[in-house]
């Protein structure tokens, strides 16, 4: 009798040891799904350009909007300097897990070429084209000139007094202020602004200087106030939410360049999380709230998948390099 009720009593145990393995088993199978479930924390978006500058205002727009797709807060964390360098430098060393990424215009296609970055786009993960503003010059509302060609005649009979505010050496504006010369045989006196052009914005309007270089979204609430108006604009035809502003190019001068604005990721970022993110910034860029906002702002929307946009970027370096070459800006590498 003991024999059986000893027999009894460890198929009993062994019952509950292999209930209680199953359900240690369980557990930890639910953890390691809850802890790989991306994102399940805040994810932090480096933006290297001043605050009220047009890279700025489109992350204002998409970032409420991915939020909503990806369940976790987006904190936009400004870290400027360098026209973008700052920002893409730390970038580079942060952990490839999606935690961390970073908003780039055209300046990511340029450092390397200006020698002040030894890397570019490729030492990323693109993952997604946002959008892109044509460049233009404006100028006070009050200013004696009318129009592009008054402009650049004032400036060719008074060279290198002509001051000009645009970003950093090394930034998508000033690169413009340099195509404006080179196309317009002219020579500006270029004032840096930090950041980006917004802050170059605000000084033309409070008369520090003769003119900026900015786009039409970084312009347009100075020019819904009055303060400012659009010489001239570098997109090949006029924008169709601003057909008032006239052409570099029907002016005469054949200038048409853009600020690009794309998304990155650090260089190894696992492909599944590359995914999730491309999925949610492509349902913020075709939202109803960012669509009302470039029409509002002048600006343009551009959706690229994350190949599209790699290849992209490649064809934008072959751009940017030729137009550093020809202006004789790259620095010699060091030995």
């Amino acid at each position: 009798m003991s024999r059986r009720v000893n027999t009894a009593a460890r198929q009993t145990g062994m019952i509950v040891l292999v209930i209680a393995i199953m359900f240690s088993v369980t557990v930890l199978t639910g953890a390691g799904i809850a802890q790989d479930r991306f994102p399940s924390k805040p994810i932090t978006i480096y933006s290297g350009y001043a605050a009220g500058g047009g890279t700025s205002l489109v992350l204002s727009v998409l970032a409420p909007v991915a939020e909503k797709v990806l369940k976790q807060q987006l904190v936009i964390t400004q870290k400027e300097g360098g026209s973008g360098a700052v920002s893409f430098t730390l970038l580079r060393q942060a952990k490839p897990d999606g935690y961390t990424l970073a908003i780039a215009t055209s300046s990511i296609n340029i450092h390397k070429f200006l020698g002040t970055l030894d890397f570019g786009y490729e030492a990323f993960e693109p993952f997604i084209a946002l959008n892109f503003d044509p460049g233009g010059i404006s100028v006070k509302t009050d200013a004696p000139w009318k129009n592009l060609k008054e402009f650049i005649e004032h400036a060719k009979k008074n060279p290198g007094k002509v001051s000009v505010a645009g970003s950093n050496p090394g930034s998508v504006t000033r690169l413009q202020l340099h195509l404006i010369e080179q196309a317009a045989g002219v020579e500006f006196n270029i004032i840096s602004f930090k950041g980006a052009a917004g802050p170059g914005v605000t000084a033309l309007a409070g008369g520090h200087v003769d003119a900026a270089i900015a786009t039409p979204l970084e312009t347009k609430a100075m020019r819904v106030a009055g303060q400012v108006r659009m010489l001239g604009v570098m997109s090949e035809q006029r924008l169709a939410n601003e057909p008032s502003i006239p052409t570099c190019r029907e002016q005469g001068f054949d200038i048409v360049s853009a600020t690009n604005r794309v998304l990155l990721a650090p260089k190894g970022t696992p492909a599944d999380r590359i995914k999730i993110l491309h999925d949610a910034f492509k349902v913020a860029v075709e939202s109803p709230e960012f669509a009302k906002f470039v029409d509002s702002q002048a600006s343009a929307k551009v959706y690229l998948t994350t190949e599209q946009t790699k290849e992209f970027l490649a064809k934008q370096d072959q751009m940017f390099k030729g137009v550093i070459d020809k202006a004789g800006l790259a620095k010699a590498k060091k030995k």
